[in-house]
């Protein structure tokens, strides 16, 4: 049973506000969850917009690779997709935060 079957095998809106508590299928751990993260997505100061942008997409990317170690399930792929938008919505002054969108 694992964390990542449940997450997997979950409906996940838009806007991702979804349990995957008692989620269907075989080998999904009953008692599993995502773990929140709250931005703003208008902000006024440019260096902590790129830093906070840039500290989610390495989150949602790079970092992926320590979760087992620390005893996490890895993002599915439908769900880091889904954060991408959010993360490339951040703006400040009008403008995309995140570096090179």
């Amino acid at each position: 049973m694992s964390a990542a079957a449940a997450a997997s095998s979950a409906s996940i809106p838009p806007d991702l506000r979804a349990s995957i508590v008692n989620a269907d299928g075989a080998t999904s751990y009953p008692i599993s969850g995502f773990t929140w993260l709250l931005a703003y997505q208008t902000m006024t100061d440019q260096a902590k917009a790129v830093a906070l942008t840039r500290l989610l997409w390495w989150s949602t990317h790079d970092g992926q690779r320590f979760n087992a170690d620390l005893g996490y399930a890895a993002l599915p792929a439908e769900i880091i997709k889904k954060a991408e938008e959010f993360i490339k919505g951040i703006k400040v002054n009008g403008s995309p935060a995140f570096p090179n969108t």
